[in-house]
């Protein structure tokens, strides 16, 4: 029977993301994130997080000290 010290511990797998390596050879996003934010229902976007944070259990007045009217 094998004890937790003889277990193999599953290997962790790197996400996969979009990105661009920038001047410095860094990894980003943002200039591929930000259209899509910016072009997004903000709407549909809010009337989401109402349900999720109503869900959740916040009143109607903590709701609307977090998203607005």
């Amino acid at each position: 029977m094998p004890t937790s010290a003889s277990r193999k511990k599953p290997q962790r797998r790197r996400a996969q993301e979009f990105f661009y390596l920038d001047q410095d050879r860094n990894r980003q996003d943002t200039g591929l994130h930000e259209p899509i934010l910016e072009d997004g229902d903000q709407d549909a976007a809010h009337a989401v997080s109402r349900e999720v944070m109503a869900r959740l259990g916040l009143s109607d007045a903590e709701i609307e000290a977090l998203v607005g009217p």
